[in-house]
């Protein structure tokens, strides 16, 4: 077990030994801090869905419902969608799973509107617990809120950009990345907006595939060429949508031109590193040593595409929803709603059906 940790570590040197030898490990792992161990162990499974009452689907398909009546009434054709799919509180974070929501087809009707009957799918990469391979797929809309933590407000946070709405060119750090000569970005086109190149990127199915890694980890280094995890693939798509890169090291080279900054996630304390090596669809490969030592994974997850959304297109626009109870809680804003939810000045309270 503990070559296969070391091997997992990638790393050598006295502190390797000072913090993992075998009594710190046996007290760290079976007996640390109440819930730390638990949280990588839920990152990182595949857990049997907890039962679910007809009342929650209900509520979650009332959600869903919400969620579509917007997006509809804002012309929305392609978006950002993140969920609270796992409780990631005790490392700061409330989203935790990010893909593509789109209405199926992209196009509208004759008159310019959709149809109030258009099935909405998120195009997201998921980890396939049965054949232990990630797979791109589109999910329904319902299907992907019914996903959210049952241990935590289930929320649900959609980016867009404004349609004909000209984005915002803003240039990027004064140096080069070799191979990106033949990747310009193609959002300049005037006939062209975010929209548009993001919308036909989504359905694109050979892009995805291309911009797929067959060695999902959750908590994947985000530069990493060999690791992904979901949103990391997403981000990359994000690239691919406006440099025209077709695959992940173009993708990535646009992404730090354009000043992209993963979530740096500091872990609670070093049993996090032991229970990462040794889980499946973790370990600790491709992260640099110094990372390590430090206690961080730096990694993509929905806040730091949200954050960079909002950085390069400023004309971008968020909504959060939020369920509390046979409420749900509506915010048309950049600031995230807190820890509870709590409406604030401006924000909508939609009561749902007892």
């Amino acid at each position: 077990m503990f070559r296969r940790m070391r091997q997992q570590l990638q790393l050598g040197g006295a502190w390797w030994f000072r913090l993992f030898a075998v009594p710190l490990v046996s007290a760290t792992v079976f007996t640390g801090p109440a819930g730390a161990a638990t949280a990588p162990a839920a990152w990182a499974s595949c857990p049997t869905p907890p039962p679910v009452t007809a009342a929650e689907v209900d509520r979650h398909l009332e959600m869903a419902a919400l969620v579509q009546e917007e997006l509809r009434a804002q012309g929305v054709r392609v978006a950002l969608v993140s969920r609270s799919g796992l409780n990631l509180g005790r490392i700061g974070h409330r989203y935790s799973h990010a893909g593509f929501l789109r209405p199926l087809p992209l196009e509208s009707g004759p008159s310019g509107t959709q149809d109030p009957s258009t099935v909405w799918a998120v195009r997201q990469l998921y980890y396939d617990c049965d054949t232990g391979q990630p797979r791109i797929f589109d999910e329904g809309l319902a299907g992907f809120v019914r996903g959210m933590a049952p241990d935590t407000w289930p929320r649900l946070s959609v980016v867009w950009w404004p349609d004909g709405v000209a984005t915002a060119i803003h240039p990027p750090p004064a140096r080069a990345v070799q191979g990106l000569a033949d990747h310009r970005p193609t959002e300049s086109s005037p006939h062209e907006t975010p929209t548009a190149l993001l919308a036909r990127a989504v359905v694109d199915d050979s892009l995805a595939l291309a911009l797929l890694s067959p060695h999902y980890r959750a908590q994947a280094h985000a530069w990493s060429l060999v690791t992904q995890n979901c949103n990391q693939w997403l981000v990359e798509m994000l690239a691919a949508a406006f440099s025209g890169a077709r695959d992940r090291a173009t993708a990535q080279d646009w992404l730090r031109l354009q000043g992209y900054r993963a979530s740096t996630v500091p872990l609670p304390w070093a049993g996090w590193l032991v229970a990462a090596a040794l889980m499946p669809h973790m370990g600790l490969a491709h992260h640099p040593p110094e990372d390590l030592q430090a206690l961080r994974f730096v990694v993509s997850l929905p806040a730091a595409i949200e954050g960079f959304v909002q950085r390069r297109w400023p004309e971008a626009q968020r909504v959060e929803w939020c369920l509390r109870g046979q409420e749900v809680v509506v915010r048309r804003s950049w600031e995230p709603l807190d820890d509870a939810c709590t409406p604030g000045p401006g924000d909508e309270r939609r009561r749902l059906m007892p």
